[in-house]
């Protein structure tokens, strides 16, 4: 609550955009500093956060002056904005995923005008945001990625250390594990107390308490200014967005896994619209170089965790796919997918390898499956 309230600048005046579902760590701020605040908080109506010209109606309509959103929906949400739209919005937090100079640049280009912009950082355990850090035009040595910044509150203790052991401090500027010490850390998970011994030990850098290990690798300068650098143990997170738009599909089986090489493989069974659903949940979570531009389809779960897939191999075969140019298109072309009634034997191995002469269109419908989507629409209307 003090981070978002003072480290920001909130005031009594501003509305607030409550956009994220519950079952989000991030919504917590968003739900309760604006009730600590004694501000407005403008909700976006129910199952229609990831509709972005419904978001930007609704911020426009009850004028919003802050919003909240993880860095690739960001880029994906002003897509649906031009200059001028949102006149009284003047802050946008960013939290879940690496913030970049390239969604910094994007935004101001977008609305026309340099709109501040924070990089949050924080996990749950230790309640959501600890650090803050501005992101400016013009920050130097920001191509990679901005800072996470600075702890926000006189009572959050930030340091980095050594992965191996906790409890020996890594110099400025060398990487280690960032751990987070105060009063806001968590006392563990519920019935894990393995998990908990390993993640929550006793602090041994400053007050009294327990030290959160986060598992994430950074660096720290003398200053306090922290740097993420990754994963120390290869975890691949998964946001709320890639959850979402998998919900569709509760047969879904695997996941994306690492290999040795630390490249990341994905698999999957193959199975109607699966391929571009894992894909556009990939293009929204994942960074360009971690996506695949050819998926593996394999037969049985004991061959994905055996061996990598073989487009020579009987059980598999590959088939390129293009990274949806956005969040609009790639629903389009997953809703499209789902509807299709024309052509009932393109259905299960859609997309693109289709035999049929009127359906074989590069990964795009030919005129039989936009005509069925047509009808559809007619008939409803």
């Amino acid at each position: 609550m003090a981070l978002r309230s003072t480290t920001t600048g909130f005031t009594a005046r501003d509305v607030f955009l409550l956009k994220t579902p519950a079952t989000f760590d991030c919504s917590i701020p968003e739900m309760w500093v604006p009730m600590y605040l004694g501000c407005t908080s403008v909700v976006v109506p129910d199952g229609e956060h990831l509709e972005f010209e419904v978001v930007r109606e609704t911020m426009a309509r009850a004028a919003v002056t802050v919003a909240h959103f993880v860095p690739s929906v960001l880029s994906l949400f002003l897509d649906f904005v031009s200059a001028g739209d949102l006149p009284d919005l003047r802050q946008i937090s960013c939290t879940g995923e690496a913030l970049l100079l390239s969604h910094r640049e994007k935004l101001t280009k977008k609305l026309g005008r340099s709109l501040p912009l924070f990089n949050l950082y924080g996990p749950t355990e230790a309640c959501v945001e600890v650090t803050f850090f501005e992101a400016k035009d013009d920050e130097a040595g920001a191509a990679h990625g901005f800072p996470i910044g600075v702890a926000g509150d006189a009572g959050v203790h930030m340091y980095v250390v050594d992965p191996s052991d906790p409890a020996v401090l890594m110099p400025p500027g060398a990487k280690g594990e960032i751990c987070i010490g105060g009063i806001q850390v968590a006392y563990g998970y519920f019935n894990r107390p393995e998990l908990t011994a390993e993640k929550f030990v006793p602090n041994p850098h400053g007050p009294p308490g327990l030290l959160y290990r986060t598992g994430d690798l950074g660096t720290i300068s003398a200053d306090g200014l922290l740097e993420y650098n990754g994963r120390a143990d290869r975890q691949v997170a998964l946001t709320l967005t890639l959850a979402l738009a998998l919900t569709p599909f509760p047969t879904l089986t695997p996941f994306p896994t690492l290999t040795p090489s630390s490249t990341l493989t994905p698999t999957l069974t193959p199975t109607p619209t699966l391929t571009l659903a894992l894909t556009l949940a990939l293009a929204l979570t994942l960074t360009l170089s971690l996506t695949r531009s050819r998926w593996a389809a394999c037969a049985s779960s004991s061959e994905r965790s055996r061996r990598s897939c073989s487009s020579d191999s009987p059980a598999c075969s590959t088939s390129p796919l293009r990274r949806p140019t956005s969040a609009w298109s790639a629903w389009r072309r997953l809703d499209l997918a789902r509807s299709c009634r024309a052509c009932r034997r393109c259905r299960p191995r859609w997309p693109p390898s289709c035999q049929q002469p009127t359906c074989r269109a590069s990964g795009t419908f030919a005129t039989r499956c936009r005509s069925a989507l047509q009808a559809r629409s007619t008939t409803t209307s």
